[in-house]
């Protein structure tokens, strides 16, 4: 049995004598009850100057009791932050055993006002959240999720503007938020800035696990950044990532499976000796199941496996480009004029 502790995240505690409250507890904890059974090193997370407890993104091997107390004392320690999150799971073979989503919690009001913001999120009370947010960082102008969930919301709201400003400012306190990073990516990629989107999400997959949703996010749009700009082995190799991954129907990426497996098969068809390949990715995405989100058809699917099995000489193009034919697809009807 192999278990692995992954740990992500920072604390900030906002004024030093929170920070020194903290870390005299941290190593109270440390010496009275867990002694050296725990997974990090106090030198490593603690920032004197900063104020604050830095994990970033941190996975090792580990016990059931070294995880348990590992995670015990930063939810302990965490009572004295004012800001910040830590994500923590425990992975038995790869697969999540637990799961634990930790923020500063209390009476003070900039964490009363945060928590507010996210309650208000919840319940889609999205101009509300919002003013809950901007008194959280009017209490405390240092609060990266605060800035980040802002964001996200005005982004919802199409304010382009603010959302960006919100993710930088977000980033700009703690670089390692793979939210922010995505929400600069989205924006970047309908911006036409495709390098650049490139860029954020390649920083948001690297702060992320595989357990996430995000992560899966980001590779897809992150192959459609490359493909965009001709990429074609870039953007074949993410959606190849993205394709093999298989997710739940209550998973957000769920709904980009027929898409990313006809975007896979475009993209190889760019390459050289890929048809093949091309061809099983179309062949594939024509078994998965119908989403209406994605907005495909039977026919567009049928038009492009037919180009694939024509592209490898083998048999079937026809059939397939008369089935697009009779859905509209007057592409197929040319193809089928010209191969007769």
């Amino acid at each position: 049995m192999s278990l692995k502790a992954v740990i992500t995240g920072h604390l900030d505690f906002g004024i030093e004598r929170s920070y020194e409250q903290a870390l005299k507890m941290y190593r109270r904890r440390v010496e009275t009850y867990y002694k050296d059974d725990i997974l990090l090193v106090e030198d490593d997370i603690f920032n004197e100057k900063e104020c604050r407890l830095v994990i970033g993104k941190f996975n090792t091997n580990c016990s059931k009791r070294f995880w348990r107390n590992t995670y015990l004392l930063l939810d302990y320690v965490s009572q004295f932050a004012i800001s910040g999150y830590l994500h923590i799971w425990l992975l038995e073979e790869g697969v999540i055993k637990k799961e634990v989503f930790i923020e500063p919690r209390g009476d003070r009001s900039t964490v009363t006002a945060y928590h507010e913001g996210n309650a208000l999120m919840k319940d889609g009370k999205i101009e509300a959240a919002i003013m809950a947010f901007t008194d959280s960082l009017e209490k405390y102008p240092e609060n990266s999720s605060a800035f980040e969930k802002r964001g996200m919301l005005h982004h919802q709201l199409g304010h382009l503007e603010n959302a960006k400003s919100d993710f930088e400012s977000s980033l700009a306190i703690y670089d390692g938020n793979s939210r922010a990073n995505f929400g600069l990516g989205k924006i970047a990629l309908a911006d036409d800035r495709y390098e650049d989107a490139i860029k954020y999400f390649q920083k948001a997959i690297k702060g992320s696990i595989p357990h996430q949703p995000i992560y899966w996010t980001c590779r897809y749009m992150k192959g459609d950044a490359h493909a965009i700009l001709g990429q074609w082995d870039k953007a074949a190799q993410e959606y190849k990532f993205f394709c093999i991954r298989e997710f739940t129907e209550d998973n957000p990426n769920f709904k980009y499976q027929r898409l990313a497996h006809l975007k896979w098969g475009k993209a190889l068809m760019n390459l050289e000796d890929k048809g093949q390949d091309a061809l099983n990715a179309f062949d594939s995405m024509l078994k998965i199941k119908s989403v209406d989100f994605d907005g495909l058809t039977v026919g567009e699917m049928r038009l492009w496996r037919g180009k694939a099995r024509f592209q490898v000489g083998k048999k079937g193009f026809k059939e397939d480009w008369k089935e697009a034919a009779k859905a509209g697809y007057d592409e197929a009807s040319t193809l089928l004029a010209t191969y007769k």
